[in-house]
């Protein structure tokens, strides 16, 4: 939260208004991606890389946003929300005050300076944390007395019919009800979760950024999940009581293997073999057992690359450079795929060595610069002082 008193400071030269200032985190995810929209298991988190803001009502229509990392500024009457043309980031913002409008919520003209350190486009949820820190700031200063289920909705619906991004409530629910030092084992048929301790004073998780930017409405990412769709349906022709592929185990599944199309069983068994995993991790988690739990990132990253295919050289390539060191204890892509991070559970021994000999190593192959963070687990979306 270094950048409170950078925000703090610019709010004050570019308005009159009195101010809060509140964090907005960033999330990464253990395990369990692309389980989330098959009603499956998950582990996100919150992490210390987040995005300030300072927000303020100005008893007037007029809505001031200033971004400033984009040295970006847009002004609008808060009657008269349309979609921006040329400023994409501003869109995430604009969806959340419609929602409030739509939900008859009493809102009125505000100013608002954010900025921060969380990467955009690099799959750590930069646009989630827009979306519920403005839920979460305007709740504050209306004094409207949301809950964080309240927020949750808000953003989703922003995401969903604002910016027609088809994705589940695992973002925002990291970003609103983590807890510092703990996962969430989160369960995405019925949004049950449980903070999982994690007893982090010897490790830390590194996120080593490919700079592969991601497409949050990319067709690769929609199509995985038509394939599911479709493996689903093929399923049902032979077990109807099946609702998602969550209520299939690998035994079941296998059953029918020889009456589903290959590229669908391959799909369909990674989800499965993932919700397993993530249920097995858990149990890890509990017994502190990290040397079997990274055991289980290295199997999950074997999956995206090898049965759901939405893995890319570079991923490839950092996860399996990774294997050299002993102090990494596993490692995984992160999110949609195709770019974004390579999560790796680190111990903190020797790290800043085994960073630079990455970040060597991978500009030896790709020519392109490895940039890596150092993240701890925080708290969610907060009003800080």
């Amino acid at each position: 939260m270094a950048d409170l008193s950078r925000i703090r400071n610019l709010y004050y030269q570019h308005f009159e208004s009195k101010a809060i200032f509140l964090y907005s985190p960033g999330r990464i995810n253990l395990l369990g991606d692309h389980t989330d929209y098959n009603s499956g298991l998950v582990m996100p988190a919150a992490i210390d890389f987040g995005i300030t803001f300072g927000i303020g009502k100005n008893n007037s229509d007029e809505v001031n946003i200033f971004a400033a990392d984009r040295n970006e500024r847009i002004s609008f009457n808060i009657n008269k929300v349309e979609k921006s043309k040329d400023k994409e980031w501003a869109n995430f913002l604009l969806g959340v005050i419609e929602q409030f409008k739509r939900s008859g919520e009493k809102i009125g003209g505000f100013d608002l300076v954010f900025g921060g350190d969380l990467p955009v486009c690099a799959g750590l949820s930069s646009s989630t944390a827009l979306e519920c820190g403005l839920s979460f700031g305007l709740d504050k200063i209306f004094d409207l007395g949301l809950s964080k289920r309240d927020h949750l909705i808000m953003a989703h619906k922003a995401d969903k019919e604002f910016m027609g991004l088809n994705r589940t409530y695992m973002d925002q629910f990291a970003n609103l009800f983590s807890v510092a030092n703990h996962i969430i084992y989160l369960d995405c048929k019925n949004l049950y979760h449980e903070h999982l301790e994690l007893e982090m004073s010897s490790f830390r998780f590194v996120l080593f950024d490919t700079q592969i930017k991601l497409d949050l409405n990319s067709s690769e990412y929609n199509a995985r999940r038509k394939a599911c769709e479709d493996a689903l349906e093929t399923v049902q022709k032979y077990l109807p009581q099946a609702k998602s592929l969550r209520d299939l185990t690998p035994e079941t599944l296998d059953k029918i293997k020889n009456k589903m199309y290959p590229p669908l069983y391959e799909k369909a068994s990674f989800i499965v073999n993932e919700i397993d995993r993530v249920e097995e991790a858990a149990r890890d988690i509990r017994k502190k057992n990290w040397d079997a739990f990274g055991r289980k990132m290295y199997a999950s990253h074997d999956g995206l690359r090898d049965m759901y295919k939405v893995s890319c050289p570079e991923l490839d390539f950092l996860v399996e450079h990774s294997k050299k060191f002993d102090n990494i204890k596993g490692a995984r892509l992160m999110g949609t795929g195709f770019g974004g991070c390579v999560i790796a559970l680190v111990k903190i021994s020797n790290i800043e060595e085994m960073i630079n000999d990455m970040k060597k190593a991978y500009r030896k192959k790709f020519g392109k610069k490895l940039i890596a963070y150092k993240a701890r687990i925080s708290n969610g979306t907060s009003l800080i002082s």
